[in-house]
């Protein structure tokens, strides 16, 4: 959602909801968000890649399942990630970078900056960097987390935040999608 850096501070405002993903293998990324105020809400990955939060802020993700996937990566300022579901899968990473988040640069990797996290399921790591990263993940909040909590390259992290009401994870099975699908079960 988004071409490159120039969408970054674009609010775009998509939503992508109810869908299953399922052996989506090619390229690193399932989902990859380059713009903000997004929100990606009440989506099942089976056997997939990642969903990325590249670039951009104020972007909500809530209520995805995961089974035997990979993570919801989180760069840029001021993203929501709650009430996710991983099931043998690796979970939530909070980025660090090479770049803040301030200071859009093509390419790069803008560090978590004002994460909140609340209500999620799965090993969730704060301040993961790649090679060259020299920045920590900063002001990550977390409340009422189930799960592992790995701290890797971080500042001013809270892992007793306060907590907000979360929508439980759903389940999209493929009966619930295409042409004869009767959409989401509660």
């Amino acid at each position: 959602i988004g071409m490159s850096m120039r969408d970054t501070n674009t609010p775009v405002n998509a939503l992508v909801e109810y869908n299953l993903f399922e052996r989506c293998t090619n390229g690193n990324e399932t989902i990859s968000v380059k713009s903000s105020s997004n929100t990606i809400r009440f989506n099942t990955m089976q056997d997939s890649k990642n969903f990325t939060n590249r670039h951009g802020e104020s972007n909500l993700w809530v209520g995805n399942t995961f089974v035997r996937s990979y993570t919801i990566t989180v760069h840029d300022s001021n993203n929501q990630v709650l009430g996710n579901r991983f099931v043998s899968s690796r979970g939530i990473r909070v980025m660090g970078g090479d770049h803040s988040a301030d200071t859009p640069q093509q390419g790069g990797h803008p560090a978590a900056n004002n994460t909140y996290l609340c209500g999620n399921e799965g090993t969730l790591q704060i301040g993961i960097q790649w090679p060259g990263d020299g920045l920590p993940a900063t002001n990550t909040t977390v409340a009422n987390h189930k799960g592992k909590i790995r701290l890797v390259a971080h500042v001013n992290t809270n892992l007793n935040g306060v907590p907000i009401e979360v929508p439980a994870a759903v389940i999209v099975t493929a009966s619930q999608v295409g042409p004869r699908g009767q959409g989401p079960v509660d």
